[in-house]
């Protein structure tokens, strides 16, 4: 439980008794039987009838402040600094501390131990002191006293300090100072011992001094760098700021700054503030780091260049910190590459900063002799088949190569065929080629100086489709013919190289000794080697009947025939038995035959006579 206590009218007297000795401690009762109320404004009376406890021993005098146990009471937090109002001029005197270390303390002062002390695993405790534990005031400030007791388990019976009352108001003086605060239950008695400091009075600023390494001559450090910055005050330093240029701050709790300055150039004021806040005077610094080497960048193509060829050595240097002292080649030829003959090269850049970093870098290049041969063009496909076509989709590969050059610039090329197209490419060039029927392709290539291949032509048969067999027309052949069905078989792409001999038949005879309809299998092939097979269904009927030749030997007879083939009469006329009795029937007629033979040589000759006058014509 919580409570705030002023001293009881038993413990007025020891304090009085105590103060009139020049002593700082005073003692304080060790219990009461009644609960403290929480409220800060409540006084405890002790009853009549409570026996006093028994005198706790007083501790041994020591020349170090009194350290409160670490069971009994927390430890003190951290100190806080606090500004005071406007110091007493210089001219005053300044008192003693109105306050002594503990050690001086007369053992009847000493405030009683508890007759029966018992364990108490949660001893009371004080806490919120003011003055806190460990605080550096300013001579002349006022504080409130304030302090607060606490136990979780047990009530509070009292809870008090050895000099001031709750809420006293006190002006501290400058000194060294050890307060005593007491909290008691019925089982246990804690003492916290609060020791804090006021500083003296001071209207002088501090003084700062600045820690860096040495500056190099070039007045650059070549890698970041820490700078100290250190305070010295006839009282307390309390902060040291750094500012930068563009606003920013850091400060130090204390005396001492430490900054780290990184790449660039950093321009900053640093000033020191005691505890009166007297400031010391801006102190202007400019820090500049570079830790980096400059860069060097290279514009010249890296080539290959020919024999002869001007080209200039272009380059820069470059460095954002310190800037770029020096920027040079070692090259022969100045600012030209040298291209004077075939072969590698090599140049050393050199860059130096102001810094004194170093940077190099070297550019290599190549001269080529002159380049007079042409690029070549190939397409890579499968190969066809041995009658030099593909039965399927073919995929090639056109290409262009310069080994011997400078290197492909173009590759231009063109299909025409049932899937034309046409493109340019760099190197190479896939195509696919699916379509029955010729594709050719037309390719040219040119190098990087204009050496051209010229056109090249490349030619890809595809037929991926059989031959067709019409099985719906019927042939008709002659008894004892020899059956020919090739008329039957067509192919629209490569052409029919066979048709009629079945591949699945031995050989190729068909019937055609027996009238009527046959049904037979015929095969075609084409010149792809694509195969077809059908049924096909043709006709054999008899041969017309045939004439005897007068003029053939009788097979009957064997008697050799006539010279002239006998006529058929007219009805009515007389049959001629012989060519003997021919003639003599007709009378002129061997004579008017001549003339007519005569007349036709007469029109063939001058029709020869014509031919011959246009063709020398």
């Amino acid at each position: 439980m919580r409570t705030h206590a002023h001293r009881t009218p038993l413990l007025a007297a020891a304090t009085a008794l105590a103060l009139m000795g020049g002593l700082a401690v005073a003692a304080a009762p060790a219990a009461f039987a009644d609960e403290v109320s929480s409220s800060g404004s409540t006084s405890v009376e002790t009853p009549a009838e409570a026996a006093p406890p028994a005198a706790e021993p007083a501790p041994e005098p020591t020349s170090e402040p009194a350290v409160e146990p670490a069971s009994e009471a927390p430890a003190p937090p951290a100190p806080e600094a606090i500004t005071a109002p406007a110091p007493t001029p210089a001219a005053e005197p300044v008192p003693e501390p109105s306050a002594e270390p503990v050690s001086d303390v007369p053992a009847a002062a000493v405030p009683q131990a508890l007759a029966e002390p018992t364990e108490d695993p949660n001893p009371p405790k004080v806490i919120n002191t003011v003055p806190a534990p460990g605080a550096v005031y300013n001579a002349g400030t006022k504080v409130t006293v304030a302090f607060e007791c606490v136990d979780p388990d047990d009530p509070i019976v009292y809870c008090g300090t050895h000099l001031h009352e709750l809420g006293d108001e006190v002006t501290l003086e400058p000194g060294s100072y050890h307060w005593r605060f007491y909290a008691n239950n019925a089982r246990k008695q804690t003492i916290t011992d609060v020791h804090f400091r006021v500083l003296p009075y001071d209207t002088t600023p501090p003084v700062v001094t600045i820690d860096a390494p040495a500056v190099p001559a070039s007045g650059w450090y070549r890698s970041e760098t820490d700078v100290v910055f250190t305070a010295a005050d006839s009282s307390e330093v309390s902060y040291v700021l750094i500012e930068l240029a563009d606003g920013t701050t850091r400060n130090s709790v204390g005396p001492v700054l430490e900054h780290h300055f990184r790449e660039g150039i950093t321009v900053a004021n640093v000033w020191a503030a005691d505890h009166y806040n007297n400031k010391s005077a801006p102190i202007p610094i400019v820090v500049k780091v570079d830790s980096t080497a400059p860069t060097i960048s290279v514009q010249t193509p890296a080539g290959p260049f020919e024999v002869g060829d001007d080209v200039d050595l272009d380059f820069s240097c470059a460095d954002a910190a310190s800037g770029v002292d020096e920027c040079s080649a070692g090259s022969a030829t100045g600012d030209k590459l040298d291209t004077r003959a075939p072969g590698d090269y090599a140049i050393d850049i050199r860059a130096e900063d102001r810094a004194g970093h170093l940077a190099t870098s070297t550019f290599t290049y190549t001269v080529l002799a002159p380049d007079t041969e042409a690029p070549r063009v190939m397409l890579d496909m499968p190969a066809p088949n041995a009658r030099g076509w593909y039965t399927h989709p073919v995929d090639a590969l056109l290409w262009a190569d310069d080994a011997e050059g400078r290197g492909v610039k173009s590759l231009d090329w063109k299909v025409t065929g049932p899937e034309p197209s046409s493109g340019s490419s760099e190197l190479e060039q896939a195509l696919r080629f699916a379509a029955d029927g010729v594709h050719t392709i037309t390719a040219s290539a040119s190098d990087s100086v204009g050496n051209d291949s010229g056109p090249s032509e490349f030619i890809l048969r595809v037929d991926s489709t059989a031959p067709m067999i019409d099985d719906n027309t019927k042939l008709t052949f002659v008894q004892g013919a020899v059956a020919d069905f090739s008329s039957l078989c067509t192919d629209a792409t490569s052409g029919v190289a066979e048709c009629g001999e079945p591949p699945v038949l031995a050989a190729a005879v068909w019937p055609t000794d027996t009238l009527g309809e046959h049904t037979v299998t015929i095969g075609a092939v084409d010149h792809a080697g694509n195969i077809a097979t059908a049924e096909v269904t043709y006709e054999v009927i008899a041969a017309p009947a045939v004439e005897p030749d007068p003029t053939e030997p009788d097979p009957a007879t064997g008697q050799p025939g006539t010279e002239h083939p006998v006529t058929e009469q007219p009805t009515g006329a007389h049959p001629q038995s012989t060519r003997t009795s021919q003639l003599a029937s007709t009378g002129a007629s061997a004579p008017i035959a001549a003339v007519l033979w005569a007349g036709l040589l007469l029109l063939l000759g001058a029709a020869g006579v014509i031919v011959m006058r246009r063709t020398t014509a």
